[in-house]
């Protein structure tokens, strides 16, 4: 029976949360929701749950093609080893990949056509441009940032959509949080610099190295800050400013428990925020933690996820 599990946690399902967050937000944002006090406590939105599912569906499917690409890093990084290490079955999970990326596109028309259209331009440039040459956005170091930025934005967009739609508000809207999950996108790619660099995998940690990757990251940071501040961005200031703590000590030892920490933090607190709004978000978080932990445990004997470590 566990074994028949690892064919949904090979999706990497504790990853759709930062994605789930970021569209709620983006809901939040041109409904106007985040400006009303008391807080409106949402309880359901048939069109956003719909958008969260195909979301999930596409990005899983993207999810195994990575993986799928990334066989050698993974294995010598230690991680993601449902594939990396053969324990699921290639030809079953590549049709797995397409079938989930169908069932997305399908539902994803009967929310709106525009996120229709978003999904092709994610599915041609998060998942074809992004693992397949000539473009193989995930092995160039300034390629991959730009593209993990990106997707964050249309994630935005995805949520956003559901009312009517102006592009210039979307950037303006969704500018902090480009910046917020670009730098902690860069602090992932350092506990694996060994890893990647022994693959051949040139990320922006391989090729200029921690002091320089976490001063970006830094950087990017303190820029979200400044502009949640200007637009007045009340999901976002209060988490950003409480990670600009760990961001300085971050600066002053730069080791991997408070990379982890960084990074785990600066998710959680956004989600917080969101599920503030958003009452059985947090029972959705709380059901898959237990859910993956029971998994992880029993199938592997380990501890995951957890704010320690990877």
């Amino acid at each position: 029976m566990l074994k028949l599990a690892d064919y949904f946690f090979v999706l990497r399902p504790i990853l759709f949360f930062p994605a789930w967050t970021v569209i709620l937000i983006g809901f939040l944002k041109n409904t106007g929701a985040d400006l009303v006090w008391p807080v409106p406590c949402i309880y359901w939105d048939a069109g956003l749950a719909l958008v969260c599912l195909s979301t999930a569906m596409l990005m899983g499917s993207g999810l195994i093609v990575n993986q799928l690409q990334d066989t050698q890093t993974d294995r010598l990084n230690k991680k993601l080893f449902l594939i990396s290490e053969g324990l699921v079955s290639r030809r079953i999970v590549v049709g797995e990949s397409v079938l989930l990326c169908v069932a997305a596109f399908f539902i994803s028309y009967l929310v709106s056509p525009l996120l229709t259209v978003l999904f092709l331009a994610s599915l041609m440039f998060f998942i074809i441009g992004y693992n397949y040459r000539p473009f193989h956005l995930k092995d160039r170091p300034w390629g991959s940032l730009v593209a993990n930025g990106l997707m964050g934005v249309f994630v935005f967009a995805f949520g956003w959509i559901l009312q009517p739609l102006s592009v210039f508000d979307l950037i303006r809207d969704a500018s902090p949080y480009f910046f917020y999950n670009t730098g902690l996108y860069l602090l992932t790619t350092i506990p694996d610099i060994e890893g990647d660099r022994n693959a051949g995998k040139n990320t922006l940690a391989v090729r200029y190295g921690i002091p320089f990757t976490v001063s970006l990251a830094a950087l990017l940071h303190g820029i979200s800050v400044i502009t949640a501040f200007l637009l007045g961005d009340r999901i976002l200031l209060l988490p950003a400013i409480i990670l600009s703590g760990f961001y300085s000590v971050l600066i002053i030892r730069k080791n991997s428990a408070m990379v982890f920490l960084t990074i785990k933090l600066g998710l959680f607190l956004l989600a917080l925020m969101a599920g503030i709004f958003f009452p059985l978000y947090f029972a959705v978080i709380v059901l898959f933690f237990i859910l993956t932990r029971w998994y992880y445990k029993k199938r592997f004997g380990i501890v995951y996820p957890s704010f320690k470590g990877a």
